[in-house]
């Protein structure tokens, strides 16, 4: 879902990155051609994600199941608690593209190599 969403909104993300281009932040960051934008959003490591205010996963109280339920969550809780019951703060959505390494290829952190089965398993990461 978040790659056809991604890719709807592709010409006004392109549009915006061409205004205001992605910033480097430190020694570590390389400035991005829009070609580089365009790549980063195109891999399946791009994602939609909550907008998170403050401290990076600052969550608010868990929700009632009946706003949001997802049986194979439930029964995997007891792995995880019930952190898949807690929603963002707000509900303003940012959109981020893949990191690049140096080549201009994809680079996934070994630690969130498996990101998508554990979103699938218990409906958070």
């Amino acid at each position: 879902a978040d790659a056809q969403i991604i890719k709807a909104l592709m010409p006004l993300l392109l549009d915006s990155a061409r205004k205001t281009p992605p910033p480097t932040h430190d020694r570590k960051t390389m400035p991005m051609t829009i070609e580089d934008v365009r790549r980063s959003l195109e891999t399946p490591s791009a994602k939609i994600w909550p907008y998170e205010y403050g401290a990076p996963g600052q969550l608010s109280q868990p929700i009632g199941l009946e706003a949001l339920w997802v049986a194979r969550w439930e029964a995997n809780e007891a792995e995880h608690k019930t952190r898949w019951r807690w929603t963002p703060d707000d509900r303003d959505l940012v959109i981020k593209g893949a990191l690049m390494d140096a080549n201009g290829g994809p680079h996934v952190p070994a630690a969130k190599a498996d990101r998508a089965r554990q979103i699938h398993l218990y409906g958070f990461t």
